[in-house]
């Protein structure tokens, strides 16, 4: 059975089902007004488990709905028109670790609200995973672990629906093992696999709301145990993951090939480097070129474009056989010239480069001071809001910023510098101020460049960057892969579809729209039908400084585990009205027979706009425990 959605007037009166219970939220009386200026809606990022009414309970009444027209709100919107970006840099603070080196950060929302700097650290004279309050600097934790590489760390929140512990993963390739640290719980566990990566991606690959870790040769559960082994006995330096096909199933791409989680199906790549090299420097991201999904990335000298079918487009330079490559550092992929394809950004040599996905080089800029060791990595970020991406160069050289259209230094820094082959930096906004800051490992320039006992976060030295997330959670970065409070979605956007980048972080901001879904409950009442209706009340923000055009379409999406194909959509209804700034639509209401009720829900909005500030917030999971 399948019945249309309706628009109607919610209010707060279900309470057979409940998502983001609010202890302090009343019920309005019947004959209560909704207030037209409040403040928006305050919830945590994701999902809470939805309580079933047990069948053939009558005790409580079946679903009412009470009226919720169109609200207003109060405050400043997600993303406002840009102020003119100053391109001298600050060194807004200096973190400095006394016992031992730091290895790669990442930024992550903590369990307080604050946001935190993690990295692999030293703590009492044994390697930890430490955290930093992104405002202040002050240390927040560090929890030792066996070893460690200094290599870089994984951290999200949540391993089951409504659950939000903060994670995070230490890798020590010497012993092959990989350390999953539950920062709240102050656990630590090793999982049984073995691992050689240098870094970790996490991801929730069977849907069920409960994150697992996975290397280029496993995954694992948050326990340590296993879930599956891939084809790839070569080191990887990290694994890039998403379901490419549709099929409900991520797949895994690493210095192998392509592999389906749960190992069904494989593909090695044709023309890379020769498979019996032990030791490899791979990366890559898929992006969408030309209308087609693709992997693009380094491959030790080489950087190159694959189809999914494990053919390379191309390959440039060629591979030098089993040497160690001198291109170590990870490459990041974006639009950086507005022609809207992404381009890759890489290091090669003593330079760093910039391609496009056809293979050509558009320029080059020399950024090592020792042309015999190449160190450093490379990022990007729209730092403007102009929906182009600036490129962050980290290096012996110091902290730089190139202009994507020709390679023009925007800005350098000196005053810190890195030797490390890998340690990328990563931009996220760390101290809550509304702007965007760049955070990288290191040591002082006037110093010892082999100690990088130090974290440094720079801003710019006056006005403001564009706003821009709270998060980079891992070196395989892709924005929808994590919410903004470090939760992992069950199923996310596929990032090529949206973002279409890889290792970039975007503006968050500019005169744009940015819609948002909410569910705000679902009941079933069993009596009604012949099995039943589930009820599913929802409504659309516009959280932007500029109205949303009419047409926006709400889709409610349906996934059956085994089924063989993705979410697919249960019924979809198109808001006719535009949502203005600042304002809710009138509420939805999906009407699902229990039938068509299947594993896992999601709900949609798209909007009438292609220049949305965030598509991270357009999808919301639905759980039925």
């Amino acid at each position: 059975m399948r019945s249309s959605p309706l628009l109607l007037l919610l209010g707060l009166s279900c309470q057979d089902y409940r998502l983001w219970p609010d202890p302090d939220e009343k019920d309005l009386p019947q004959d209560s007004e909704v207030p037209q200026d409040t403040e928006g809606p305050s919830r945590p990022a994701g999902t809470l488990p939805v309580e079933t009414l047990p069948t053939g309970d009558t005790s409580r009444p079946p679903c009412e709905l009470k009226p919720r027209p169109s609200q207003s709100y109060t405050g400043s919107p997600s993303c406002t028109p840009m102020p003119e970006v100053s391109w001298e840099l600050s060194l807004e603070q200096e973190i400095h670790n006394e016992e031992g080196p730091f290895g790669s950060p990442v930024v992550i929302s903590g369990s307080s609200g604050r946001t935190l700097i993690m990295a692999e650290g030293a703590d009492s004279g044994s390697r930890a995973l430490v955290g930093y309050d992104g405002a202040t600097g002050e240390q927040v934790f560090a929890h030792q672990v066996l070893c460690g590489d200094r290599d870089g760390v994984t951290a999200f929140r949540g391993s089951a629906p409504g659950a939000h512990d903060l994670y995070g993963t230490v890798n020590d390739v010497g012993r092959e093992t990989l350390t999953l640290v539950n920062v709240d719980e102050e656990t630590t566990v090793e999982t049984a696999g073995r691992h050689h990566n240098w870094t970790t991606v996490a991801r929730d690959i069977d849907h069920d709301g409960a994150v697992e870790v996975l290397t280029g040769t496993y995954s694992a559960e948050l326990d340590g145990s296993l879930v599956g082994s891939f084809e790839e006995e070569l080191i990887t330096m990290t694994p890039t993951v998403a379901d490419t096909d549709g099929d409900g199933i991520d797949e895994l791409y690493n210095a192998w090939g392509r592999q389906t989680v749960d190992g069904s199906t494989s593909i090695a790549w044709e023309g890379l480097s020769d498979t019996s090299v032990t030791y490899r420097y791979f990366y890559g991201g898929l992006v969408r070129h030309e209308g087609t999904v693709v992997f693009a990335g380094q491959d030790g000298h080489s950087h190159f474009v694959a189809d999914l079918d494990g053919v390379p487009r191309w390959v440039r330079p060629p591979f030098d056989g089993d040497e160690v490559a001198e291109s170590l550092g990870a490459p990041a992929l974006g639009d950086i010239d507005g022609d809207g394809e992404p381009e890759l950004f890489a290091r090669y040599e003593e330079n760093v480069v910039a391609r496009d996905l056809d293979g050509a080089a558009l320029w080059q800029v020399e950024s090592s001071v020792d042309r015999s060791w190449v160190e450093g990595s490379v990022a990007m970020a729209d730092l403007d809001a102009d929906g182009v991406y600036e490129l962050i160069v980290w290096g012996s050289r110091g902290l730089m910023i190139l202009r994507g259209t020709d390679g023009a230094v925007l800005a350098h820094d000196e005053q810190a510098a890195t030797l490390a082959i890998v340690m990328p930096p990563v931009v996220a906004d760390v101290d809550g101020d509304g702007s965007a800051e760049i955070v990288v490992a290191g040591s002082r320039a006037d110093g010892d460049l082999n100690r990088h006992d130090r974290l440094f976060v720079f801003g710019p030295a006056s006005g403001r960057w564009a706003r821009t997330r709270p998060v980079w959670n891992q070196v395989a970065y892709d924005v929808t892969s994590v919410r903004d409070d470090g939760t992992v979605p069950a199923f996310p956007r596929a990032n090529h579809e949206t973002y279409n980048s890889w290792r970039a972080q975007p503006a968050h901001d500019g005169d744009h729209p940015d819609l948002e879904i909410e569910v705000i409950e679902t009941c079933r009442d069993e009596d009604e039908g012949l099995f039943g209706v589930v009820s599913v009340h929802c409504v659309v923000h516009n959280r932007g400084s500029r109205d949303a055009l009419a047409g926006a379409e709400v889709r409610l999406l349906t996934w059956e585990q085994d089924s063989g194909v993705g979410l697919q959509e249960v019924d979809s209804f198109t808001i006719q009205e535009p949502i203005p700034s600042m304002t809710s639509s009138e509420g939805v209401v999906f009407r699902v027979g229990t039938e068509e009720w299947a594993t896992r829900q999601v709900v949609q909005v798209d909007g009438a706009h292609d220049d949305e500030c965030d598509w991270v917030n357009d999808r919301v999971d639905v759980w039925e425990e």
